[in-house]
């Protein structure tokens, strides 16, 4: 069975019809027909969409693209190919040497109030001067101090949006290395509309599930909690 069968099934198993299925998931008649016959790709439903219409059939949409639309495999073999070509280096002068070069460069262009400005010096010269010793540290150290600089100095620059959908997402990218055209990349999307969303200017609840999807799991998010449990009817 394919994923559009299993819809048309589970549509079936509750007695609606396409025309009543299609009144309460806000589509038209047609477009639920494209849907179950496969002519239109389930991975390009709106969310606010998707999460309603599987909310009315009684299934779950990570569980459903897991079985039906395998895309995980795919996509943390790209996560592994960025990470080869993004090395993370755990010799302390050299990460010392690219946060005070970011600094400088912050410093500069005045992205930052004096105070707030001094306030990460500080923090980098606790970190790099006192706190790390030696050549090499740990991976440990680098996750438990490098990033989470780096995590508070990207949120001191661009401060997580509002709404809530991309305060979440916003805020687990922050907790990575990586950018948005990072996740424009892995998902396949154009970088512009990927911005846009993930930043809160477009309306992120009409992006597609299927990209929705996967950027949650790029960065290790839960797309119920992070869409459904943010998306009201």
């Amino acid at each position: 069975m394919t994923g559009n069968e299993f819809l048309r099934a589970l549509r079936e198993d509750k007695h609606v019809t396409v025309r009543g299925f299609a009144a309460l998931c806000g589509f038209s008649p047609r477009t639920v027909s494209y849907y179950e016959n496969g002519q239109n790709q389930i991975s390009s439903i709106p969310s606010i969409k998707a999460i309603k219409m599987f909310n009315i059939l009684g299934a779950d949409i990570e569980q459903f693209f897991y079985d039906y639309y395998p895309y995980k495999d795919e996509l943390d073999e790209s996560v592994r190919s960025w990470k080869e070509k993004h090395p993370k280096t755990l010799k302390i002068a050299v990460v010392r040497k690219r946060y005070y070069q970011r600094l400088a460069k912050i410093k500069e262009r005045g992205n930052l109030a004096p105070d707030v400005f001094d306030g990460f010096m500080g923090d980098f010269r606790e970190i790099f001067d006192v706190v790390l010793s030696g050549d090499i540290m740990t991976e440990d150290d680098y996750d438990r101090y490098v990033l989470e600089f780096n995590y508070r100095l990207r949120k001191a620059l661009n401060p997580l949006p509002d709404k809530a959908i991309s305060h979440c997402i916003m805020d687990g990218l922050y907790h990575t290395e990586y950018s948005i055209s990072d996740i424009s990349k892995f998902c396949g999307v154009n970088g512009y509309h990927i911005r846009g969303c993930i930043e809160g200017t477009y309306d992120i609840e009409t992006l597609r599930v299927g990209v929705a999807l996967k950027i949650c799991h790029v960065l290790q998010l839960s797309f119920n909690e992070v869409f459904g449990q943010n998306i009201s009817f």
